[in-house]
């Protein structure tokens, strides 16, 4: 319960490292886990075989998701990102209130660039590649931001500082007598 509370909580502060090992712990159960399983699923859905039909009909050797057309078996490749970005996002939104961001600007950041993938799904030509463009290097800087910068040192509206030693904070030292 203690691992899944860690993950899922939203109030409070997190400081770069934590913030950095989860991410980074998230990214191998997205390998490990999520791609293979993916994969299979991909198979058995017929995803892989509409991508061969779609490459054989265009001539094309390659072809990117966005060619294929959104149905029922395509959205697993929206569905597992989507599951996962809300698992990821209390770890980010903890992040941002350790260096004063509020909670609205990691939210809308999350908002903007899900409705810009499923509004504009296909849509390679300007404004919508424009758009795509600006709302992914928002990201980037964003993720980059917080990857950065220190938290602050001081408690602020989201809490203690998370690095400040537990008699800073009030909390009383636990020790097994």
């Amino acid at each position: 319960m203690h691992i899944i509370n860690e993950w899922l909580q939203w109030r409070g502060r997190l400081n770069r490292k934590k913030f950095i090992w989860r991410n980074v712990k998230f990214l191998l159960f997205l390998i490990i886990f999520v791609l293979p399983l993916q994969t299979f699923l991909a198979l058995q859905l017929g995803i892989i075989e509409k991508i061969h039909q779609i490459a054989a009909a265009t001539g094309q050797e390659t072809v990117s998701l966005n060619q294929l057309p959104l149905d029922s078996s395509l959205l697993i490749f929206y569905l597992f990102p989507a599951l996962f970005s809300l698992i990821i996002l209390p770890t980010t939104i903890r992040r941002a209130h350790d260096i004063g961001m509020p909670t609205i600007l990691a939210l809308g950041i999350f908002a903007v660039s899900s409705l810009s993938s499923l509004l504009f799904h296909g849509k390679t030509q300007p404004p919508f590649s424009t758009i795509n463009t600006v709302v992914t290097v928002a990201q980037i800087i964003f993720f980059i931001t917080l990857l950065v910068m220190k938290g602050e040192k001081h408690p602020n509206a989201y809490g203690p500082n998370p690095l400040a030693p537990a008699e800073e904070t009030g909390e009383e030292n636990q020790t097994n007598a």
